[in-house]
């Protein structure tokens, strides 16, 4: 894999373009090494996280892509992305999706190149406090049990599917979250193998990936990191407590869901926490009901005309 990854011009621009804030090759987590992805002013908060932590100093941090920095045209010669995106044809990515495609790409390059079996890969917006132990006792349960992709945050994912295989762990068709998990050199080359040109975003990506290549994907039950999207003006959050396995959402509750979030009707709950709580209402959950906005309150007694379904 290393000699196919030389010969490829695609790997040797991307490597080239790359810019370390830092790099380290030593294990985190008693499992192996940690590499961030972080935008310029997102630097002192993963800074605060990596200290509480205590594994500052001990990682790789890339310098995140930005739009501005990128020629499209360029990328499209080079069979990074497909012409379409260059062009603005039919259904491009944005320049966002992009340039995370391309540092997790770049992160995945680093970890081949480390030989490691084992890379922990991060985001930049993680909630700031100290889960090393949780992370630590979660990798070492993961040990018992085949995978290729480890998934320490909450994992949108196909729950309708997912089996229950430890207290600790889950095992999922895929995920759609990528600020926080682990690789084996088994999926890294998977993914090293198919990345280029870039078609869709990163975690839709590793999700059909996932799927079409067998991969054994495992999910944390309880999220060893959380993710901090409203520190920088998002309104997306995920769910920190939910029972995954028993969880089997209906069109409706899908597409009013999304709805929700599109439309902010949920007062800042992304697409997976509006289906939770519909499915709270459905089941006669009234406690809940009054802690939600009048918007979900109302559609939610509609979605419960749809359904005889209990979660």
């Amino acid at each position: 894999m290393q000699d196919t990854i030389h010969e490829d011009e695609r790997f040797r621009w991307l490597a080239e373009r790359c810019e370390w804030i830092e790099e380290s090759n030593d294990l985190c987590f008693d499992f192996g090494p940690v590499i961030v992805l972080c935008l310029d002013e997102r630097l002192d908060h993963i800074n605060r996280f990596l200290d509480i932590n205590g594994i500052r100093g001990h990682v790789s941090i890339l310098r995140a892509f930005r739009p501005e920095s990128l020629d499209l045209d360029e990328l499209a010669d080079l069979g990074l992305i497909q012409k379409e995106n260059a062009d603005g044809v039919g259904q491009p990515l944005s320049h966002r999706e992009i340039c995370c495609a391309l540092g997790h790409i770049a992160m995945y390059l680093k970890s081949e190149r480390s030989e490691h079996e084992v890379t922990v890969l991060l985001e930049d917006d993680l909630v700031i406090k100290n889960q090393y132990e949780d992370i630590t006792t979660l990798m070492g349960s993961a040990t018992a049990f085949p995978w290729d992709m480890l998934y320490l945050s909450f994992a949108y994912a196909d729950r309708k599917n997912a089996v229950q295989i430890s207290e600790e762990l889950l095992r999922i068709p895929g995920s759609l979250t990528t600020n926080a998990y682990a690789i084996r050199e088994s999926a890294r080359r998977n993914i090293l193998e198919s990345c280029f040109p870039i078609r869709k975003a990163a975690d839709i990506f590793l999700r059909d990936l996932s799927v079409q290549r067998n991969l054994e994907v495992l999910a944390s039950l309880t999220p060893c990191f959380d993710q901090d999207r409203s520190f920088f003006e998002s309104s997306i959050e995920a769910n920190r407590a939910i029972s995954p396995p028993r969880w089997k959402p209906t069109l409706p509750q899908k597409i009013l869901s999304r709805a929700f979030s599109l439309a902010q009707g949920t007062g800042g709950l992304g697409y997976d926490e509006g289906i939770y709580r519909i499915d709270r209402f459905r089941s006669g959950d009234i406690p809940e009901a009054g802690k939600s906005s009048p918007l979900l309150r109302s559609w939610s007694i509609l979605a419960r005309l749809f359904s005889d379904e209990s979660p």
